[in-house]
């Protein structure tokens, strides 16, 4: 008897100190795991459409997403004239941006028609009227268009004329601004050559002595010695401003708004 009164209280003991012994080495491998690392939560992902035109625009829109946290930016780069794909947030263009699926516009910033000759051309300016002029195909040599404005030297190059597709939202704007009628592009009189965008336009004008054509200031940037851009003499500073704008399906909220307003700021005016 009085062993087993002894004995048990014995194996009671034990009993606890195996169960502290347990919990003890648990609470040690816990604390020796790993911190698990929290799932970064998924960006909400703004779908922009722009047009070739407003190429560098689209870039200061990205610029802005990248310091707003929770958004993210899928871009899709198509011609004016096409359809806009479903589902997309933001719609850039060079003038009035409206559609049905985006009614509401807003005015990022302003940009500027740029009127681009090859650096050899000796051209130190042109009016608005002969600009039209050699777009209808009204002055076959340099030399005519030079002496028609009381410019001194010759240019023996042969003319080239560029311009962009119908439809084409910054060929739109400029027909609008200047007066030119657009259906001259395709008549044989005009000898208008297309360029399907910005960039080609410049390759073209580039590497051409002869050619001419226009873009947007802000696609132009500073790289390109072989071309250079003329004035519209005597210049009206608004006449070939353009505004870019953006285009949504409702006036912008949360994170939307935050992009439009920082795309806004960053513009230069």
């Amino acid at each position: 008897m009085n062993f087993a009164s002894k004995t048990i209280p014995s194996l009671r003991q034990a009993s606890k100190l195996l169960t502290c012994m347990l919990v003890t080495g648990l609470l040690v491998l816990s604390a020796c795991q790993p911190p698990q690392a929290s799932r970064a939560p998924t960006p909400w992902v703004v779908r922009l459409s722009t047009t070739p035109a407003v190429k560098s625009w689209s870039q200061r829109v990205g610029a802005c997403a990248l310091k707003i946290p929770g958004i993210g930016l899928a871009v899709d780069e198509i011609p004016a004239d096409q359809p806009l794909a479903p589902g997309v947030t933001l719609s850039l263009r060079a003038g009035i941006a409206a559609s049905p699926a985006l009614p509401y516009v807003v005015t990022l910033g302003w940009d500027e028609i740029v009127i681009l000759v090859n650096a050899s051309n000796p051209i130190n300016g042109i009016t608005l009227q002969d600009l039209v002029a050699l777009y209808q195909g009204q002055f076959p040599t340099w030399n005519e268009l030079l002496k028609s404005d009381g410019q001194s030297g010759t240019f023996t190059a042969p003319l080239e004329v560029w311009a962009y597709p119908q439809g084409d939202d910054l060929e739109t704007f400029f027909n609008q601004q200047s007066g030119r009628s657009a259906g001259l592009s395709n008549t044989p009189q005009a000898k208008v050559r297309i360029a399907p965008d910005p960039s080609a336009m410049l390759q073209a004008v580039g590497q051409t002595p002869g050619a001419v054509g226009y873009s947007l200031k802000s696609y132009l940037g500073e790289n390109h010695p072989s071309i250079r851009s003329i004035p519209i003499t005597p210049g009206d500073p608004a006449l070939l401003r353009v505004p870019v704008t953006a285009a949504m399906p409702a006036e912008p909220q949360g994170l939307l708004r935050q992009l439009v307003l920082c795309s806004q700021s960053s513009q230069p005016n």
